[in-house]
């Protein structure tokens, strides 16, 4: 895993910071290589359009659907992924 990649999980955002992190360390490496590109292509998102992936409804995009599942089921985040 890049420095870069870990350098951008670094946001704004307290919780995102926490977020972002702990999936970083957890559950970046086991993901199939087209949800690490689709993460990486999170990171360039502004905070809060990134928050709202998280904790607004579910993309429709399966891509993106997958993803955001994985990252909301993140236990600090204290989000129902339904």
């Amino acid at each position: 895993m890049s420095g870069e990649i870990r350098w951008r999980c670094r946001r704004g955002m307290r919780e995102l910071d926490a977020l972002l992190a702990h999936f970083l360390d957890h559950h970046h490496a086991d993901l199939p290589e087209d949800l690490k590109i689709r993460f990486r292509t999170w990171l360039e998102l502004s905070d809060p359009l990134l928050w709202d992936r998280l904790t607004g409804p579910l993309p429709e995009d399966e891509r993106d659907l997958e993803l955001a599942m994985r990252l909301r089921t993140f236990p600090g985040l204290n989000r129902d992924p339904d």
